[in-house]
Formats: structure tokens, C-alpha cells, sequence
């Protein structure tokens, strides 16, 4: 995977596209090469890189205050196929405004509790 970085927008490009990797637009299904993440004032536009290294006719628009919420639960899905595979009970998540390490378990993947 490549990331490239422009002045209004930056890109993840998958180094080796498989078949089962589309997107479904305006025009039906593209074959799908990245995505291409562009940040303005108050939100996030997700769109797929097609083929000629354009943009594809579909678009993901996430309001900034819940991009955090999004690459967690991006981060959460990840962590629990990999945490099925590994014999051990906690894995690091990330590392909290306060320094700390967080660390996340099975358990609190499966009943997340909502914070007050």
C-alpha cells in the first residue's frame, strides 16, 4: 500500500488490486485501485481511485466530528481478527491525549460500554 500526499487531498493506493476490491457508483461497479481522502472545513470526503487514477462517481462524506469515532471503529474491526488469532488477552489500541497507552480486550470489544 502507498500513501501519497497532495496539497487538497491524499491517497491510499493498494499495491496489488484484487478482483473483490469495487466500488458501486452512479454507473455501477468500478474496479477499485484506493481511496482518496479529501479534508475540508467541516468534513471528510471518502471517494474510490478507479482505474485511470481518477476518482470514481461514488462519495463518503464524514462530518469531522466523527472522523475520530470512524477510524476507530475502522481500528476496532482490525483488531478483533487479529486478536482471534493471538493467544493473548489485551492488545495496545492507541495512545490516549494523556500519554497513556490504552489497551483494549476481547471482552470490552464485544460489550463496548458508552461513555457518559
Amino acid at each position: 500500500m502507498a500513501l501519497k500526499l497532495g496539497k487538497h487531498y491524499h491517497e491510499v493506493v493498494y499495491e496489488n488490486p484484487s478482483v473483490s476490491d469495487t466500488y458501486l457508483g452512479r454507473n455501477g461497479t468500478g474496479k477499485c485501485f484506493g481511496v482518496n481522502v479529501q479534508t475540508l472545513t467541516d468534513k471528510v470526503m471518502l471517494s474510490a481511485v478507479n482505474s485511470k487514477g481518477g476518482t470514481g462517481s461514488c462519495l463518503i462524506d464524514v462530518p469531522k466530528k466523527h472522523v475520530r469515532e470512524l477510524c476507530i471503529a475502522l481500528q476496532v474491526d482490525v483488531l478483533k481478527e487479529a486478536m482471534s488469532r493471538l493467544p493473548i488477552e489485551m492488545i495496545p489500541l492507541f495512545v490516549g491525549d494523556d500519554g497513556d497507552l490504552k489497551a483494549i480486550s476481547l471482552e470490552l470489544l464485544a460489550n463496548p460500554k458508552k461513555e457518559d
